[in-house]
C-alpha cells in the first residue's frame, strides 16, 4: 500500500477530525444558548432555581443609575427580589443579538423588551467544571428602540481605556493598572475546569513587584479586537500575542460619572496549537469563523 506524503498527513488528519470539531462547537453553542435562556426563563417565571443555574453563584452584575454612579446588584439579593416578587412580569421579547466563542470562554450581547422600556446586556460566560454559566453582567435600561451600539466616537474612551491597560501591562505598571478598574473588579479564568477569580488589585500589586524586581513582558503584540457601547455600559474583547502563546481577554465597562472603567474581566489562555479560532453566531445567521496561524505560550501575565 503505497503511504501518503508526509506534506498531505496534517491536511488528511485535519479533514477526519472535522466532523468532530463541529459537533463540539454545536454543542457548545446548544450549552451557552441554553444558560441564556435559564437566565430569560428565571426572570420571566420569578424562578430562584433557574437564575442559580444560569449564574455562576459568586457573580455582581452592575449597570449605571440616574444620578451617574455605579449600580451592583449580587446574584442572592437579585434571587429574592425574584421571591418576593407578586407576579410575574414576563417580557414581550427577548432574543441574543450577539453570540461568540473562545475556547472556554464566551460573550452574548442580549436584548429584552417590556412595555415602553428595553434591557441591552453584555454577558460573560465560562466553562466550568464541563458546564457554561454566566459569570459577568453589566447592563443597560433604555427606551424601547435603543440601538445597539454607539458611534465610533462613543467606542473612543473604551478604546483609549484599553490603550492605557496595555501599557500598564508592558511596563508592570500596577498603580495605572489599579485606575482604570473599579476596586471591586475580578478577573477570572478557568484551570483544569475550575474558577479561579484574582481582584485586579492583586494583579496590580504584582506588577509593582515584578517591575521592582526589573523583570520585563517580552515581546507582546496586542491588539482590541471589538468593542460594543449601549448608553453608560461597555463590552470589549482584546488579546496578547507571543511566540508560542495566546491570551483572549473580555471585559466589562461602566461609565460612572463620566467617567470609564472596567468592572469585569474574564480572560483564557487558548491551547498550544498551531491555528486557533474564534466562532461568532450571529443572530439568525450562519457561524462565522476565522482563525489565524499563531502559536501559544504562556507569559504574558
Amino acid at each position: 500500500m503505497r503511504r501518503s506524503p508526509c506534506w498531505l498527513r496534517p491536511i488528511l488528519l485535519a479533514a477526519l477530525l472535522a466532523p468532530f470539531a463541529a459537533q463540539a462547537t454545536d454543542a457548545d453553542e446548544a450549552a451557552i444558548r441554553a444558560a441564556v435562556a435559564d437566565y430569560f426563563q428565571a426572570n420571566d417565571r420569578n424562578d430562584p432555581a433557574l437564575l442559580y443555574r444560569a449564574f455562576q453563584p459568586s457573580l455582581v452584575m452592575y449597570s449605571v443609575d440616574a444620578h451617574g454612579a455605579l449600580a451592583a446588584l449580587e446574584l442572592n439579593r437579585w434571587a429574592r427580589r425574584l421571591v418576593q416578587a407578586k407576579k410575574p412580569e414576563p417580557a414581550r421579547k427577548r432574543e441574543i443579538v450577539h453570540l461568540e466563542r473562545y475556547g472556554d470562554g464566551a460573550s452574548v450581547e442580549s436584548l429584552s423588551v417590556f412595555g415602553s422600556h428595553q434591557f441591552r446586556d453584555f454577558l460573560t460566560l465560562l466553562k466550568v467544571g464541563g458546564r457554561w454559566r454566566i459569570v459577568g453582567k453589566v447592563y443597560a435600561s433604555q427606551p424601547v428602540g435603543t440601538p445597539a451600539t454607539d458611534t465610533p466616537d462613543g467606542e473612543a474612551p473604551v478604546r483609549e481605556l484599553i490603550a492605557q491597560q496595555f501599557r500598564s501591562m508592558d511596563r508592570y505598571d500596577g498603580r495605572l493598572l489599579a485606575r482604570l478598574y473599579d476596586p471591586r473588579a475580578l478577573s477570572l479564568s478557568v484551570r483544569e475546569g475550575e474558577l479561579v477569580a484574582v481582584p485586579m488589585g492583586e494583579w496590580a500589586a504584582r506588577f509593582d513587584e515584578a517591575a521592582a524586581r526589573g523583570d520585563s513582558p517580552g515581546p507582546v503584540r496586542r491588539r482590541i479586537v471589538r468593542v460594543a457601547v449601549c448608553g453608560d455600559v461597555a463590552w470589549a474583547r482584546f488579546e496578547h500575542t507571543s511566540p508560542g502563546y495566546h491570551v483572549v481577554d473580555v471585559a466589562l465597562f461602566a461609565r460612572v460619572h463620566g467617567r470609564w472603567r472596567a468592572v469585569h474581566l474574564d480572560y483564557v489562555a487558548m491551547p498550544d496549537q498551531p491555528s486557533r479560532s474564534t466562532t461568532v453566531w450571529p443572530a439568525g445567521g450562519a457561524v462565522i469563523q476565522w482563525s489565524a496561524s499563531r502559536k501559544a505560550n504562556s507569559a504574558i501575565r
